[in-house]
């Protein structure tokens, strides 16, 4: 699945509850590239409900006499948790017009693709059949050229329609939707409704009027469909991208899928301009040089409380029929944030002991969550004096400021700031590979003062045993409190030679320190900087590939 925008080969660019200009990764080079975008005279639009720093610097699209289109406003505001809405009503405008990328569509595999210059292919083509299970309850899934019994068949090939049924992998271009009067296939001697993938898609886009879209998300029908028209004027040099707004709502695994299936229309994917996975890192951190393996750790099993990656069906006694009394998300591989606090609430599917945070703003980030998070938290005593209502009898706050959530917590772990962390981040949202590497800008590691020199008396001592790296006494980096804390639960894995049984893990930096050098072996083995050394990358603040390189 695409996920990043080829920036700087771009010419229309939405951003989806994206803002690149306050909370892009990285936030600078996103915003570098997106203002290089607007001096090639690249324009872009902003779909949020709130006019933040990108909004504020958007150019929109002006009006267009030639086509009759309107013109789009650089922010276009829309009803929180709706954007579904309104990508299905500019697909709704796609397909009435035909403006979805046919020949993209109809490659069933990767060998079609290539044949017809394409870099990816997708599933549309590919049938879909309606079952009973046992208790006579529909489902649906891809048919298998297996059960299907088509000749040469084997297990994990798809059925497509080209003339009769094939092998998904037997032919080069497959029909979209089914010729009028083919409604079914015989699948063991049971006559089983088919339709393609597509058909399935444009029925959902077609349940509703683009009106009543507009009613839901709060876009008029004029936007949403100069929108969908300027999105399909540059042929694959635009794309959509979408993160954290459109998809931290309870709907929002739902909200992301069809909001990328815009950039599946115009088939976009891995073309210059177009959408991309992004680059990734440029040389493993977790493997290489020094082994990161740790074993001994306590085992996991259960059910989350957020009940992600796990069927309602598959519950045993939690299962009692529907509806259940929360949502489900067997496929929400992420976890589900705000499912969180009114699980706790109402202590389903279990009722816990122990919360403790990192990272995160629970009431200020989650839609409606603040008197959730405060009816519950108010039922939580001192410690020591926990009553038997107590719907969280311990919380900890890891955090550097006296926020949202730490207010209310039993014990805070003083945090550190990002001046005073390690970290190497790979780059995933950029098109160009590279590896990041955050260092402290006060502190010390590798017994060397950071911003200050030998004689002066601000000298830190060399980080050992007992030494961490933040400049202020009374707080830690959250590694350095994971390993503390791992150290007083008497955990494998930190310690005297606990990094490949040769090096300590005491500190922050001795976990920087091994990654940094699993960066290096792994670059120079893959010949890409075959000199390049550890100081170097703390010297440039990491490794990256060549622009153009791309």
């Amino acid at each position: 699945m695409g996920w990043q925008a080829d920036i700087l080969g771009a010419e229309f660019l939405i951003y989806w509850g994206s803002n690149p200009l306050e909370a892009g990764f990285p936030m600078v080079g996103m915003a570098r590239n997106l203002m290089q975008f607007k001096v090639n005279n690249g324009r872009y639009v902003v779909i949020d409900p709130r006019m933040n720093n990108s909004a504020a610097k958007a150019n929109g699209v002006p009006a267009r006499s030639t086509n009759g289109m309107v013109a789009i406003p650089g922010w276009v505001p829309i009803t929180p948790g709706t954007d579904a809405a309104l990508a299905l009503g500019m697909m709704s405008w796609i397909l009435e017009k035909g403006r979805h990328d046919v020949p993209y569509l109809t490659n069933p595999n990767q060998a079609a693709a290539t044949l017809a210059g394409q870099p990816t292919w997708t599933d549309s083509t590919y049938l879909v059949g309606t079952f009973t299970d046992t208790s006579g309850k529909p489902f649906q899934r891809y048919l298998d050229a297996v059960e299907l019994g088509l000749a040469g068949a084997v297990a994990g090939e798809y059925v497509v329609w080209d003339g009769a049924p094939k092998r998904h992998t037997q032919t080069n271009v497959a029909t979209l939707e089914l010729p009028l009067g083919t409604t079914s296939l015989v699948i063991a001697g049971k006559s089983i409704p088919v339709k393609s993938a597509f058909t399935l898609l444009k029925e959902m886009v077609n349940s509703r009027t683009r009106p009543q879209y507009s009613t839901i998300c709060g876009v008029s029908v004029a936007a949403m469909e100069a929108l969908a028209q300027e999105l399909v004027s540059h042929g694959k040099k635009a794309a959509v991208v979408t993160y954290r707004g459109a998809v931290k709502h309870t709907n929002g695994l739902y909200n992301q899928l069809v909001i990328q299936h815009l950039n599946t229309l115009i088939g976009n994917y891995d073309w210059k301009g177009g959408s991309t996975a992004g680059g990734g890192g440029l040389g493993s951190q977790t493997s290489g040089a020094v082994s990161l393996a740790f074993g001994g750790g306590p085992a996991v099993s259960g059910i989350r409380i957020d009940r992600a990656m796990s069927f309602y069906e598959d519950s045993g006694p939690l299962f009692t029929g529907y509806p259940a009394k929360r949502p489900w998300f067997p496929f929400g591989t992420q976890g589900n944030y705000q499912e969180l606090i009114p699980s706790i609430e109402e202590g389903y599917p279990y009722p816990i002991k122990v919360l403790i945070t990192y990272w995160n703003a629970l009431p200020y980030s989650t839609p409606g969550l603040r008197p959730v998070w405060e009816r519950v938290m108010a039922e939580t005593a001192l410690p020591g004096d926990v009553p038997a209502s107590a719907k969280v009898p311990l919380l900890v706050a890891i955090s550097p400021v006296m926020g949202e959530v730490a207010a209310w917590a039993d014990y805070i772990l003083p945090d550190s700031t990002y001046l005073e962390k390690f970290a190497i981040p790979g780059i995933p949202w950029r098109v160009n590979k590279g590896t990041a590497l955050q260092r402290p800008v006060v502190g010390a590691f590798d017994g060397m003062a950071i911003g200050s020199s030998a004689g002066t008396g601000n000298i830190i001592p060399k980080l050992g045993v007992n030494n961490y790296t933040p400049a202020l006494a009374d707080t830690r980096a959250a590694a350095d409190i994971h390993i503390g804390l791992a150290k007083a639960l008497g955990l494998p894995g930190v310690g005297a030679n606990a990094i490949g049984g040769v090096r300590d893990l005491n500190n922050a930096w001795d976990w920087a320190k091994a990654m940094l050098d699993n960066v290096v072996s792994n670059v120079i083995a893959s010949g890409k900087y075959p000199s390049i050394t550890r100081d170097e990358i703390i010297a440039k603040g990491g490794v990256f590939d060549n622009p153009g390189e791309e």
